[in-house]
């Protein structure tokens, strides 16, 4: 954004609304979906240790976002960032790649809004669409879904009335999540079992009689709190790290907020913590009802209910996934459409998408975001791109770290201009480095920051393709990692 341009949008959000808006972007599927796919599948009751370890990572992460978002407080988050401290090829690279994981968060966001519903009406629209309506093409959904197609669109069509709206919106449906998450965390230490974070190989086998063998084992664990080892436990951690991914929410439409500059680090801190308090309640409660082998990977908590004979409960958790989807990917369709507007704003993309409506809301961004997101869950099968959300989102993260390195260590010309003059190279001044920011301190972070991701990839590497031998402690495996 270029020097001295005043937005045109209006700042009406307090700091309730960018904590309302930043938890219920990143609760919903995560809460209702991931805990028991990681619980079932990955690291048993050890989902909690996966959900603190991912919590104080994200939450480091989270914090790159607060000091950047008090210094830039515009919309584009990661983009504009990115714009600042790395200029303009980085930025666009930054922005298309969070702008197509956002498109594709909200078109799966959608479908799975869309399969939920339909459970719940005894799957009558799943049924027509696939006998009038089949499509065998691959790579296509098995039939087009009309239903998630057209809740996009009135979904999207809603954010048109402006931001405000939304967040009053979020607040409801929010404090219906929350409660349900508050009852859940309750009823899992009521009715839960401590015997089931202690249960041994055997009892397994003997209740699992056709899958004694080694496959067997391997796909139920050796049961204990680590039932696949630890090394599954980190495994979920990459897993959970997904779901905190919603606080930069707060960093999307920081350029709406009243005063950024103290609602910036709030938010994001208590919403992190509240995050990270109802993953933790979800993931104990449901691992202590029963067995983690036993849990649901598409609806974990209303079988765990169903499980310990609490069969209303079951329902109404379904209703509470619905209003968790729905403040979910309200708060990924507003990430999406402010990052569409900075970027039109930018002249990175037609500059026409960046005009705002009479309730300062981008209109022309927001019509076609919910074309293309729409078209999107429409037609295809976002199984296989959901893997390409998370890889996205995790590359915009990287951008967000590298920029706070950047920004940090700039030269202030105006302040000095004796900082201009060209430095000698000094082993010691590399070691030891100035106290006031110079161009070749700045120069020197820039090529330690490039280092040090190449060597990274590098490591992430070596370690993927040696897993085998590192595990069975070869000498020249580790002499090469530890090289690196």
């Amino acid at each position: 954004m270029p020097e001295g341009e005043v937005s045109d949008f209006h700042r009406c959000l307090t700091t309730l609304d960018l904590v309302v808006l930043g938890v219920s972007s990143t609760l919903g599927n995560g809460v209702y979906l991931l805990t028991g796919d990681v619980a079932r599948a990955v690291a048993g009751p050890s989902t909690i240790i996966s959900f603190v370890i991912a919590a104080v990572t994200s939450f480091l992460t989270a914090l790159c976002f607060a000091e950047l978002g008090t210094r830039v407080p515009k919309a584009g988050a990661s983009y504009i960032y990115s714009y600042v401290a790395m200029g303009e090829i980085w930025a666009f690279i930054t922005g298309w790649t969070a702008l197509m994981s956002y498109i594709i968060g909200t078109s799966s966001l959608a479908k799975a809004w869309s399969v939920i519903f339909d459970e719940l009406t005894g799957k009558v629209l799943s049924n027509i669409l696939s006998k009038q309506t089949a499509m065998h093409v691959p790579g296509l959904a098995v039939y087009p879904d009309f239903f998630a197609a057209g809740f996009t669109i009135i979904l999207v069509g809603i954010l048109a009335f402006g931001v405000k709206e939304v967040a009053s919106v979020h607040r409801i449906l929010l404090t219906i999540d929350l409660l349900v998450i508050l009852f859940v965390t309750v009823s899992g230490f009521i009715k839960g079992n401590i015997h089931n974070w202690a249960i041994i190989e055997d009892f397994i086998k003997c209740e699992y009689k056709n899958h004694t063998s080694l496959n067997g084992t391997t796909r139920y664990g050796h049961g204990g709190f680590f039932p696949f080892g630890f090394k599954r436990t980190i495994v979920g951690t990459a897993a959970c790290f997904t779901g905190y991914c919603g606080f930069d929410c707060i960093a999307q439409i920081g350029e709406q907020a009243q005063n950024p500059e103290k609602s910036f680090p709030v938010s994001i801190v208590v919403a992190h913590v509240i995050c990270f308090l109802s993953y933790l309640g979800v993931s104990a409660a449901m691992s202590l009802m029963m067995p983690y082998y036993l849990l649901s990977a598409q609806n974990p908590l209303s079988v765990a209910f169903a499980y310990v004979g609490w069969i209303p409960a079951k329902y109404v958790v379904s209703v509470a996934a619905l209003c968790a989807l729905l403040t979910s990917l309200l708060g990924t369709i507003i990430q999406m459409v402010h990052l569409l507007f900075a970027m039109s704003r930018d002249g990175v993309l037609f500059r026409f998408l960046s005009k705002l409506n009479n309730r300062q809301s981008p209109f022309i961004a927001i019509m076609v975001s919910a074309a293309v997101a729409a078209i999107m869950a429409l037609l295809f099968d976002l199984t296989a791109l959901t893997d390409m959300m998370a890889m996205g989102v995790i590359l915009s993260f990287t951008f967000v770290v590298i920029c706070i390195l950047k920004i940090r260590h700039q030269a202030d010309f105006s302040k000095d201009t004796a900082l201009s003059e060209t430095e000698p190279f000094s082993v010691i001044a590399l070691i030891n480095p100035p106290a006031q920011c110079t161009p070749w301190t700045s120069k020197n972070v820039s090529i330690l920051t490039g280092i040090f991701f190449v060597l990274a990839f590098i490591l992430s590497f070596f370690i993927k393709e040696m897993t085998d031998y590192l595990q069975a402690l070869q000498l020249w495996s580790l002499l090469r990692v530890l090289v690196i």
